[in-house]
């Protein structure tokens, strides 16, 4: 498919498909923070909150040698139940912790969250896989208060993520 094609069919979308379409493209040019768009699977990227966590989700487990499925299979699997229940409460921290946060930065978070997550699994001897990530997010708020003790209530913990950005070079 070429641009023109693309182009031809955008007026076409409903204002959903339109959306959706955006946060792709933003978070292909803004949010991908130095990885290439090659490393992004564009399926697990939508204007949904949970999905773009669980990109950053698969590739942090990927990392550790954990194999996911895509966004579409996971979400039929009985471990997503887990993740609708706890993911709620990670969106929640970070509305409340952030709440200026742009895309970029809140992909960002996610990523820094899901690694800490699985850090915290390994830690506590637990097989880690993609269910015991997902029962576990719920954990996020007292993971992050235990690794940065006092800077979530003080605000500095947005000060750090602004610091980090800086020298990553965005």
């Amino acid at each position: 498919m070429t641009l023109s094609d693309i182009l031809r069919v955008l007026p076409t979308l409903e204002q959903e498909e339109l959306r959706k379409i955006k946060m792709t493209c933003d978070f292909m040019l803004k949010g991908l923070s130095g990885k290439s768009v090659d490393s992004v699977i564009v399926d697990e990227v939508s204007s949904d909150e949970a999905s773009l966590f669980y990109s950053a989700l698969v590739e942090e487990l990927g990392r550790l040698g954990v194999t996911t499925p895509p966004w579409h299979a996971f979400q039929r699997l009985d471990i997503y139940k887990n993740y609708q229940a706890n993911f709620p409460l990670l969106e929640q921290y970070v509305a409340k912790t952030f709440p200026s946060v742009n895309l970029r930065d809140r992909q960002r978070l996610y990523y820094l969250f899901a690694g800490i997550v699985a850090q915290k699994v390994k830690e506590w001897d637990l097989p880690l896989t993609l269910g015991v990530v997902c029962r576990n997010l719920n954990k996020v708020p007292s993971i992050v208060a235990g690794e940065f003790p006092g800077y979530a209530e003080s605000g500095l913990l947005s000060i750090v993520l602004q610091w980090g950005n800086r020298n990553a070079g965005t």
